[in-house]
């Protein structure tokens, strides 16, 4: 049986969890709230990229590099494609404002750049942070699914593989955007903790339930699989040991050989 290819996570642990890593060429949806340590899974996904290309709404690309820095992370070699608000259309006084220019507007018009950044850099590993701030450019479900289905399909085909971040769906939601992914994986965080839940994993076993997920600086994101009750049995060594009394071995030796 030929075995699946895999790539890594560029997560301590995670690919444990995923049975291997990730599958070539797939994309995978990582979904969570704000804060919950979406962008640095993604970025860690990148930064053991041949060439990677970060597609970012949100943060500009001087702060990505920064704090990704500060956690260790490399992105030598990783392209960026900048698509953040710019402070100076922010306050451009006009009676009329949209954060991205007019031709920009149209979610399709996006895609153009996307797919242009794409073929300009040729890379193996693709990441866009959120996905979801690119549907909120796009209206109309049915085009954005079918435009963006349209991009996954050709990812695929190049053998690009994809990480896009979302933010968590409510039940019902237009926002759920989960059906573009391969894999699914939700990551929840409460005061004082992370978890890292695969939902969906297209071809492949992983690790059901919540994973511990901490990151911490200077070494980024971690993930610690659960453990399994009877999956982490080991053998001890049964060799007897003499107490020095004689009686006693006699009487262990006795109940030891009379054990099952």
């Amino acid at each position: 049986m030929t075995s699946t290819p895999r790539v890594t996570s560029g997560t301590d642990g995670l690919d444990d969890v995923l049975d291997g890593g990730f599958i070539g060429g797939q994309t995978a949806i990582v979904s969570g709230g704000p804060g919950t340590g979406k962008t640095v899974l993604a970025l860690q996904f990148l930064a053991v990229a041949d060439r990677g290309l970060y597609i970012g709404f949100e943060e500009r690309e001087e702060d990505i590099r920064e704090n990704a820095a500060r956690l260790g992370i490399d992105l030598s070699n990783v392209d960026v494609l900048d698509l953040s608000a710019d402070g100076s259309r922010f306050f451009a006084g006009d009676d009329e404002y949209t954060i991205f220019p007019h031709e920009e507007v149209e979610g399709e018009a996006l895609l153009d750049s996307i797919a242009e950044k794409i073929d300009d850099v040729g890379p193996d590993r693709l990441a866009i942070d959120p996905l979801s701030e690119l549907r909120s450019l796009v209206p109309d479900d049915y085009r954005f699914r079918r435009n963006i289905s349209s991009l996954v399909n050709e990812l695929k085909a190049r053998d690009i593989t994809t990480v896009c971040t979302t933010q968590a769906a409510e039940a019902g939601s237009d926002w759920d955007l989960q059906f573009l992914g391969d894999a699914t994986l939700e990551i929840n965080r409460t005061t004082n903790h992370r978890s890292l839940e695969v939902t969906k994993f297209r071809g492949s076993d992983f690790a059901n339930g919540k994973h511990t997920y901490r990151i911490r600086g200077d070494t980024g994101g971690r993930v610690y699989p659960k453990l399994v009750p009877g999956e982490h049995r080991q053998e001890t060594d049964r060799t007897q040991l003499s107490s020095d009394v004689p009686e006693l071995d006699s009487l262990l030796g006795a109940a030891s050989s009379a054990a099952p």
